[in-house]
């Protein structure tokens, strides 16, 4: 997608949109992986470090947490096989070389270097500060970023998910392994971002967790299905008990739903007054206040080249009329958002190319 930094354009990968198709992803890729250690299939081996490709192109680091649970499972579970053990440490190999490949290649593609990811890129920077070793760091990190990010994760989920799946890993025989590794990902991933030392940006729920939550999710029916069978309830009042489980989320669901809509408001109003007729060759998003961040407003299409309006950052009144020449705009119009009056605001300015 495309974000402007300072009256540049810079390729970026919108972190919001991409959640859902990495769980996806991942969720295949582990359903591979417990398919080969079941059948011992290298071809199922193969399938899921494709995917592991494919998920660390999505989202790297995340992708990187995947691929690491899934090698220990499959290797582990492959270990009585020593032929097929050695080539799926071969393909393993392979995935992750390609893997490291394609993310350079992509650096170098959009950046002009190896080593700088598009990410640094837009945020003016030569290496990468978000993610971090030092103790007094991560510490700092796990009490003001994680710590907030774990309870509103907690108060949005389902309830009992956690304690459900708990009783899986606990109880569970036939599909030990498989439980183990389904309910391994939510933690892995709460740990693994303790290293990252900048925030999400997410609200009702942490978006970095949500890759995890749907394995979370089979272990946690797996683990009612157990207290079920373990205890002998009957399936009416299962039933029953399972209805009331999901009626105490609707409160919780209301005000989640209610809190997006106020979240989403400031974007919802400048879209319509940034595309208000006569719509503008360009269109300049200005603000970087709590309630309304303009690089957080990305409305241009995946093909923006051919779409009659581009939208941008605002780069400032100095550098305007320069932004406005290399779009070829002629007019070009200045949208924000005035939090006091809960209202956007449009300007309309004339380009002045002719005159330079």
């Amino acid at each position: 997608m495309l974000v402007a930094f300072s009256g540049y354009t810079v390729p970026y990968s919108a972190g919001y949109l991409s959640h859902a198709f990495s769980a996806l992803v991942g969720l295949a890729a582990v359903g591979s992986a417990i398919h080969a250690v079941r059948r011992q299939s290298l071809i199922a081996v193969a399938i899921c470090f494709t995917l592991i490709i494919a998920g660390n192109e999505i989202r790297p680091y995340t992708g990187a947490v995947i691929a690491l649970l899934c090698t220990a499972y499959a290797c582990w579970g492959l270990r009585r096989s020593p032929t097929l053990l050695r080539r799926t440490v071969w393909i393993v190999g392979a995935a992750g070389a390609i893997s490291v490949a394609l993310f350079l290649a992509g650096n170098r593609v959009f950046t002009g270097d190896f080593l700088r990811s598009p990410y640094v890129y837009a945020h003016s920077r030569t290496r990468l500060r978000e993610l971090t070793l030092s103790l007094p760091v991560v510490f700092h990190n796990i009490i003001y970023l994680s710590r907030p990010a774990i309870v509103e994760t907690l108060f949005a989920m389902v309830p009992f998910v956690i304690l459900a799946a708990g009783y899986a890993c606990i109880r569970e025989r036939q599909f030990r392994k498989e439980i183990l590794l389904l309910s391994a990902l939510s933690p892995a991933l709460v740990l693994a971002y303790f290293l990252q030392s900048d925030g999400s940006g997410s609200f009702d729920g942490e978006r970095y967790y949500y890759e995890g939550f749907a394995l979370l999710c089979i272990a946690a029916a797996r683990g009612l299905a157990l207290l079920v069978s373990d205890w002998q309830v009957w399936n009416g009042a299962a039933v029953v008990a399972l209805s009331a489980r999901l009626a105490t989320q609707v409160l919780p669901l209301a005000w989640v739903i209610r809190d997006i809509e106020s979240h989403l408001r400031p974007w919802r109003k400048a879209y319509p007054a940034s595309i208000a007729p006569p719509a503008p060759t360009l269109v300049l998003l200005s603000g970087a206040i709590d309630e309304f961040t303009a690089m957080h407003a990305n409305w241009n299409a995946a093909d923006w080249q051919t779409e009659p309006t581009i939208f941008l950052n605002d780069p400032g009144p100095s550098r305007r009329p320069e932004v406005a020449c290399r779009f070829g705009a002629s007019v070009y119009r200045v949208v924000w958002y005035d939090s006091q009056n809960r209202r956007a605001v449009s300007h309309d300015f004339a380009g002045a190319c002719g005159e330079r």
